[in-house]
């Protein structure tokens, strides 16, 4: 089952966020009394808090809060005094604190490092240069790879009753491939939504003949579009080992739109998409939110029928399963280097492609023998020939 993403809007998902942090804080790891099964402050009330959910169907699995910087402060402050590195530092800060995950799904991999990515492009989206936070030092080696350093030494909270480091993550400072996974797709078709998900290799995101009420844009990572075989003995997946033979399914990645056809017309699925990289996040929009934008702005109707065009006519001429990849791999590349302004980290690229590293280098070796891409380092690649990569794309 997907874990779903999203920003605590309505009061019950808030009142679900409280009870969990009453949960986790104090039946479960007896931080300090309270009276109340529901733990919420004076900050939740503030226009400047966030509180971003995980959801397994309708029940909030996970939630961490952020508040950003406002005259009332922060309650980062409270536990520790950054205030020498806000003075110190250029640029919007915020705090981030309540992190709980429900004890069931604490081991649940990629739950916490879900719950900071949607942080972090969210907080972005808001003007955010800088994040700090007063948290546990067990998570530390994870939010490493998020950019954080401690700011000074582990030690104990009497408020908190536990050991904390403090830490700040600077936006104009992040790790190679950070960069990457933490911006929006360059052009996306529809407005912002408030729910996402977090699908894993293999997970089926739609299935054919089912009803479609839902549209998807892929935000991270990669899926397929699973086809038929002739002889009609079930769904067929194609793979990078044989990619010389045989017909390649539809690879979409970042920026894509898909699940739109049912949605368009409500009739049900014509085809099964599947997560196809080690997991995919995409933002979900209603059948309403699609129709209501598309008679608000004809513009979005009209990329949207060039996006049905594109993909009947490779329906009909076909592709080959290389060809399959290397469209994937271009439509990366150009959506991620911002249409050849960034550079692009390698590992991260194979990683959004469900790729190895040898496999991208194999099959991006080409354009580097044409010219249209170099290495700027054994790292990283930059576009050269942004026209003649955008060749290879074959699905809008």
């Amino acid at each position: 089952m997907p874990i779903r993403l999203k920003a605590a809007q309505t009061a019950a998902e808030r009142n679900e966020v409280y009870k969990l942090r009453y949960q986790v804080f104090v039946e479960e790891e007896n931080r300090f009394d309270h009276s109340s099964d529901r733990i919420f402050d004076f900050y939740d009330t503030l226009s400047e808090n966030v509180n971003f959910v995980a959801m397994v169907a309708d029940r909030v699995v996970g939630s961490m809060r952020v508040t950003i910087d406002n005259p009332l402060g922060m309650p980062a402050l409270e536990h520790y005094d950054f205030s020498h590195l806000m003075k110190k530092k250029s640029g919007k800060f915020a705090g981030i604190g309540w992190l709980c995950i429900a004890k069931d799904y604490r081991r649940h991999r990629g739950m916490l490092t879900a719950l900071f990515k949607m942080m972090i492009r969210e907080t972005k989206n808001r003007g955010v240069q800088h994040v700090i936070a007063p948290l546990h030092p067990n998570i530390l080696p994870l939010l490493k790879r998020f950019g954080a350093n401690p700011v000074d030494k582990e030690f104990f909270s009497e408020k908190l009753n536990v050991p904390i480091v403090p830490i700040h993550i600077d936006y104009n400072d992040l790790p190679p491939g950070l960069r990457e996974f933490s911006q929006d797709p360059f052009h996306i078709l529809f407005q912002d939504s408030n729910e996402r998900r977090i699908y894993r290799k293999g997970e089926n995101i739609i299935e054919e003949g089912n009803p479609g009420n839902e549209a998807f844009l892929i935000m991270r990572g990669s899926v397929e579009v699973l086809a038929h075989s002739k002889n009609g003995g079930g769904l067929v997946s194609g793979g990078l080992a044989n990619k010389a033979s045989g017909k390649g399914n539809p690879l979409l990645g970042q920026g894509r739109v898909f699940g739109e056809l049912a949605l368009l017309d409500g009739s049900v699925r014509t085809a099964t998409v599947v997560c196809h990289s080690k997991e995919v996040d995409v933002m979900v929009w209603t059948r309403a939110q699609v129709l209501r934008q598309l008679n608000k702005d004809n513009q979005i109707a009209i990329r949207l029928c060039e996006i049905l065009a594109n993909r009947l006519r490779v329906q009909v001429e076909g592709c080959h399963k290389e060809q399959a990849y290397n469209s994937l791999l271009a439509s990366a590349i150009v959506d991620t280097s911002r249409e050849a302004c960034e550079s692009v980290d390698l590992t991260w690229l194979s990683t959004q492609c469900g790729l190895n590293l040898t496999e991208t280098q194999a099959l991006i070796d080409q354009w580097v023998k044409e010219g249209i891409i170099r290495y700027d380092d054994c790292k990283t690649l930059r576009v050269c020939e942004l026209d003649l990569l955008k060749k290879n794309i074959k699905w809008k």
